[in-house]
């Protein structure tokens, strides 16, 4: 298939389950980016925590927009997508430390963008005021730290109370 666009498309998935609405959520952001004819990819975090450093790398290497979906447990993302940031945006991929001390890195991963889609139980005026501290700390310390620009945010709450009808209409 042709990448009409030239953008290349990189959806995350941070949700370990087999069956989740992020994973769904993820699957329809890769499919209409193959509706729209441009390149994308999908990758998951695994149950067990298991990764493999390389090939996540290479995906964010190719990708110009990631599009990662994560649900938020107890105020925060789940162990294995932490994992993620720990063992994948490492120096030398995605930062380098300034000699002498400097303040800020060089950014590695700059021009690249990102949309990041929520997902969690408690209403979502409760997790801006309680959860949020996820997101400062996804966007501020990690995104921004090594040049990844937040293109958009999407919460999605109330997911254990959310009807068929409701999710099907996320989908879309």
């Amino acid at each position: 298939m042709s990448n009409k666009s030239g953008i290349n498309n990189l959806v995350i998935c941070g949700n370990p389950k087999d069956e989740s609405l992020g994973l769904s959520i993820a699957n329809s952001i890769h499919q209409k980016n193959i509706d729209k004819q441009e390149s994308s990819e999908l990758i998951s975090v695994k149950k067990s925590g298991a990764l493999n450093k390389e090939q996540w790398q290479e995906a964010i290497s190719k990708a110009d927009m990631l599009h990662i979906v994560t649900p938020v447990y107890w105020g925060s993302i789940p162990w294995q997508f932490k994992k993620v940031f720990d063992e994948v945006f490492t120096p030398g991929f995605a930062f380098k430390n300034v000699s002498g001390g400097g303040m800020m890195p060089i950014k590695l991963l700059s021009g690249k963008k990102a949309k990041l889609t929520l997902t969690f139980d408690m209403p979502k005026w409760l997790f801006i005021l309680t959860g949020a501290p996820v997101v400062f700390a996804m966007i501020l310390y990690t995104f921004m730290y090594v040049g990844i620009n937040i293109r958009g945010l999407r919460l999605i709450d109330k997911v254990y109370k959310r009807s068929e009808e409701e999710i099907e209409g996320l989908l879309k």
